[in-house]
């Protein structure tokens, strides 16, 4: 019983990544540079909006556009230092 373990422990590979890892790293700083930019730039425009110029739809483009870079870098992030989600 034991021998038939450990023969079929053998013919296990050790795991691989599917993908090459190099340019996750590379991935992550561009997209949470971007995200951050874009978080900046809709802060910069609720700061200096009053009541009568708010654009709104303008606003939720900008926090869309950032949370998706921000996001798309946390994960490219992970993935660069081994955590396959």
């Amino acid at each position: 019983m034991e021998e038939d373990f450990l023969a079929d422990l053998r013919l296990y590979k050790p795991f691989t990544m599917p993908l090459h890892g190099v340019p996750f790293g590379l991935l992550a700083t561009i997209f949470l540079c971007l995200g951050l930019g874009f978080a900046g730039w809709f802060m910069a425009t609720v700061v200096t909006s009053n009541k009568y110029n708010k654009n709104i739809p303008l606003e939720l483009v900008y926090a869309g556009i950032s949370s998706i870079f921000m996001s798309l870098g946390i994960v490219m992030m992970l993935l660069a230092n081994g955590v396959w989600i």
